[in-house]
């Protein structure tokens, strides 16, 4: 389905929305316009498509979908998240850009999701979708937040946990920058190059 054809099925959705809960007649003949507009098209997403089991609002989330599998202004986003949680969009960026070079879709040999990297388990904990961009974006700056929180705004730190895992760190008795030295190799070499990252946005 075209941008164009994805756009006409929004307004007339947007207007049966609008009129629904005001004038049921009206909310009702842009539902049947809708119907027929889906029915005309007979495919979305380049899939055959049949209306006669879906709602207009089902409908909505096939077309949304359709528009949040698109390239997303990322830049904008992550000043949302920035503002959101209080953690600097230099910060979020070198993490991104160490955890998965700004892929959207990418997925680690350890099974890690998305733009942050965030392992299943740590989206459940959260309450996001790992594969949803913004999700992702949205719940690994969260996370990031708490980490600072328990490291008293101490990025090393909170980056070390992000990647080593702060159980671990507890384990090996890590609360210090120097005692990062006690975690892998892996960990000490992700905080360099975040820190480096960071250092590099900062210039920007």
């Amino acid at each position: 389905m075209r941008t164009e054809q994805i756009a006409q099925l929004l307004a007339v959705y947007l207007l049966q929305t609008a009129y629904a809960s005001s004038n049921e007649q009206t909310g009702m003949m842009f539902g049947a316009i809708l119907d027929k507009m889906l029915e005309s098209q007979n495919t979305l997403g380049g899939q055959a498509y049949q209306n006669n089991s879906k709602n207009s609002t089902e409908v909505f989330s096939d077309i949304k979908k359709i528009i949040n599998d698109s390239p997303k202004d990322l830049d904008e986003a992550i000043k949302e998240v920035s503002r959101k949680y209080g953690v600097e969009e230099e910060l979020i960026r070198a993490v991104i850009k160490q955890e998965s070079g700004f892929n959207q879709n990418a997925v680690s040999k350890a099974g890690a999701i998305g733009l942050m990297q965030l392992m299943p388990s740590t989206a459940k904990s959260l309450g996001v979708n790992p594969y949803d961009a913004l999700e992702n974006l949205d719940g690994g700056t969260r996370y990031l937040r708490n980490l600072l929180n328990s490291f008293s705004g101490n990025k090393a730190l909170a980056l070390a946990a992000y990647n080593g895992g702060i159980g671990r760190m507890k384990r090996l008795g890590v609360d210090t920058v120097e005692e990062i030295s006690k975690m892998p190799t892996e960990t000490r070499n992700y905080v360099n190059k975040v820190l480096k990252n960071y250092e590099q946005y900062k210039k920007l």
